[in-house]
């Protein structure tokens, strides 16, 4: 008799398929349905109380855009790995961890910051060449070395695209923190309330 109840792999491999799924699908036409009443709502020839209520539209089309990648990411989300060994299944790039003390920070939290550090650390190998990065883990911030086969990397230039900047902005913003770029990497400041 076959065996009926999933393993957790393919558990995992649905999750990441639907996730995929939603994205490529309905968040794509939400985008472009909000890039769409942000182009109405620009034009002149509107009336005032009209945009009014299409800015009422927008507003509850962006939470519902919010709750739909709350759902994606959680449904991408492995809570049964560290964040190491999440970045280190995703990145071409040797991690070092260090914790000096943990972060505080809850699951929804935990995604946004996978997410951000994946997304900057793509950018480093893409466009300043990095092999290795060494995070160093406080209660309140997370630093960031780059090296690359010859030790230590100073920074080229920004390692933020233009574009990439309003993503990695918002993520920052829900997580309560602010980035600064150092000369070797970047730090991750959390702000303290």
């Amino acid at each position: 008799m076959p065996d009926l109840v999933p393993t957790d792999e393919e558990t995992r491999h649905e999750r990441l398929r639907i996730a995929r799924d939603l994205h490529d699908t309905v968040a794509q036409r939400l985008a472009s349905l909000g890039f769409a009443l942000d182009a109405t709502i620009a034009d002149e020839a509107i009336p005032p109380d009209r945009k009014r209520s299409l800015r009422e539209i927008r507003f509850q089309l962006r939470e519902i855009v919010e709750e739909l990648r709350d759902e994606i990411l959680a449904l991408r989300s492995d809570r049964s790995s560290s964040i190491e060994e999440w970045l280190r299944d995703r990145l071409a790039l040797e991690v070092d961890w260090n914790t000096i003390d943990s972060l505080d920070i809850d699951g929804r939290g935990r995604e946004e910051l996978q997410y951000l550090l994946l997304e900057l650390l793509q950018n480093a190998i893409s466009h300043q060449g990095i092999s290795r990065v060494r995070i160093e883990e406080l209660t309140m911030s997370l630093t960031a070395n780059y090296f690359d086969t010859t030790g230590l990397r100073s920074k080229r230039e920004s390692n933020l695209p233009s574009f990439g900047r309003v993503g990695l902005h918002e993520r920052l913003i829900r997580l309560g923190a602010h980035l600064e770029e150092s000369e070797g990497g970047f730090v991750i400041r959390w702000k303290m309330y």
